[in-house]
């Protein structure tokens, strides 16, 4: 089954209203059929030349709210989605809950025309999904997936709050340190070459700086550095492992992203295997939600050996071969054996998911508490050089030009 394509629109109501707008559709067919159900005559239709914009998460963490609430008070699929459709304020949400309703309309079930917009739903709440509509409990798959989605735009909101005020004064003060070596140091140059004086070696450095960086060389030199690296490291896989392998042994950063990717993995793993998917699918969906690269592929060997045979526990713990050190920690290893020996992997994972949860809270307070102080004291030190680098000089030459008695 094909993804749906963008389609800009102009449409004729049989009340003689015109509207216009965009619609995911296969074709031009497609199209007039979507609009036939809202008794509308297609009259002009161009497919989008880009790709149309993502749903951004706050807006698909809503809809699981909406439809955990319409379901579980007992209203039908359809009628939950027309309702979420005409209370919807955005018109791109609008559509795309239009389309929902026409796919399940000719026969297709709701993860099937979510897969169809993957584009704005992702694997983790198709395959939730997926499992309800096997276990029968729609419901309270949307209010798993709501439970989890809200606990993540939590810590991204506390992640902005903790850096907003410390990149706001580095901000300040790099607009003041630019101040000084763009307007004052070039003055300061001129005066002392119409005094006769010499600059001090730290002043004459920095204007030499200055100079080269306004030439276009460095730019040209920094651009042929980063713009291959930024490609080989975006499309070159075996790249990214190395590089995110040693951003987990970061002091303090390290260990945060360690234990958010592992409480996002352990929650979706969870609700997945709760909800009645067989664990090598659940496993393959939640592998997607990692954003690292070392875990995705130890992830994938992991899910390799469970394929021939292994247990879950042996499987992730079996990276640990010689030369390789396994990035999960022992308590991650140890729970996953107890849940299969006991028949409850369910519980161990939500387990690990709110254990982790709670370091990754516990890492953010205390990056929260280091990381004003610390970015205070760097950005003193680079204010303190650069203003020791123009105030030194301007000393000097009142002293040598007896200035100063």
């Amino acid at each position: 089954m094909s993804q749906l394509r963008p389609h800009f629109y102009r449409a004729l109501h049989n009340d003689g209203r015109l509207s216009h707008g965009r619609l995911p559709a296969h074709d031009r067919q497609d199209l007039e059929q979507l609009l036939a159900e809202q008794a509308a005559t297609l009259l002009f239709a161009c497919p989008m030349p880009w790709p149309e914009p993502r749903l951004n998460s706050l807006q698909v963490t809503e809809l699981c709210f909406q439809w955990e609430q319409l379901l579980g008070a007992g209203l039908p699929l359809l009628e939950t989605i027309e309702i979420c459709r005409s209370e919807s304020a955005s018109r791109q949400l609008k559509g795309i809950l239009q389309r929902l309703g026409h796919d399940l309309r000719h026969g297709l079930t709701l993860s099937q025309a979510l897969q169809l917009q993957s584009r704005h739903f992702d694997p983790g709440l198709i395959a939730g999904i997926r499992a309800a509509e096997y276990s029968g409990d729609l419901a309270e798959a949307c209010a798993s997936q709501y439970r989890y989605r809200r606990w993540l735009e939590q810590f991204r909101q506390q992640l902005r709050q903790n850096l907003s005020g410390p990149l706001l004064s580095g901000l300040v003060c790099l607009a003041a340190c630019g101040f000084l070596i763009l307007h004052t140091a070039p003055q300061l140059q001129q005066f002392a070459y119409r005094q006769g004086t010499a600059l001090p070696a730290s002043t004459t450095w920095l204007l030499h700086a200055l100079a080269w960086l306004q030439t276009p060389t460095p730019w040209l030199l920094l651009g042929c550095i980063l713009l291959p690296g930024a490609i080989l490291l975006l499309h070159l896989d075996t790249l990214r492992r190395p590089l995110h392998r040693k951003l987990l042994d970061l002091p303090l950063l390290g260990p945060l992203w360690l234990h958010f990717e592992l409480a996002r993995f352990c929650r979706t793993l969870g609700l997945l295997y709760a909800a009645g998917l067989p664990l090598l699918a659940a496993l393959s969906i939640s592998r997607d939600v990692l954003r690292n690269a070392h875990l995705r592929s130890t992830c994938a060997h992991a899910i390799e050996k469970i394929s021939s045979g292994q247990s879950l526990s042996i499987a992730f713990a079996n990276r640990s071969a010689p030369s390789f050190s396994s990035p999960f920690p022992t308590l991650f290893l140890r729970l996953l054996a107890i849940g299969e020996q006991a028949g409850r992997l369910g519980e161990s994972l939500h387990t690990l998911a709110e254990h982790f949860t709670l370091h990754t809270q516990a890492r953010m307070q205390q990056l929260q508490d280091l990381l004003p102080p610390l970015l205070t004291m760097l950005l003193g030190l680079v204010l303190i050089a650069t203003t020791w680098s123009v105030i030194s000089p301007l000393q000097q030459l009142l002293v040598s030009g007896g200035g100063l008695r």
